[in-house]
């Protein structure tokens, strides 16, 4: 359990530390960030997720996934400025951490368009 907590934080820094103040430009570079995580340490997609899917019945690492992916969308709705958005942001950041490990770099200028179609339908 340590480890996760561990990991959470790994993940928290590196993603959402200095985002630049302006909100398109901070959501562009944490899918910037989490497609450069994925190609440099988390390619086989989300730890969280897989211990959930070794573990179905564990409560406890259940609790983990839903605690960090709520921190995630928070953060990255706060981050964007579109506080009404954080499970349409969490989606589009899924989406990346799933398709990554099959397409790679190539999927993070889709993510980087839904972001902005999705700043723009709430605008």
């Amino acid at each position: 359990m340590a480890a996760f907590k561990h990991r959470h934080q790994c993940y928290l820094a590196p993603a959402f530390d200095d985002l630049p103040p302006d909100p398109d430009a901070a959501l562009d570079a944490l899918l910037d960030r989490i497609s450069d995580r994925m190609a440099t340490e988390t390619s086989h997609g989300c730890l969280f997720h897989a211990a959930v899917a070794a573990d179905p019945g564990s409560a406890r690492l259940r609790e983990l996934l839903t605690r960090h992916k709520a921190e995630v969308a928070r953060k990255a709705s706060e981050a964007a400025d579109l506080p009404e958005a954080e499970n349409a942001l969490l989606l589009i950041i899924e989406g990346l951490t799933k398709t990554w490990p099959l397409h790679g770099h190539a999927v993070e200028g889709h993510a980087q368009s839904m972001a902005r179609a999705l700043r723009i339908t709430r605008e």
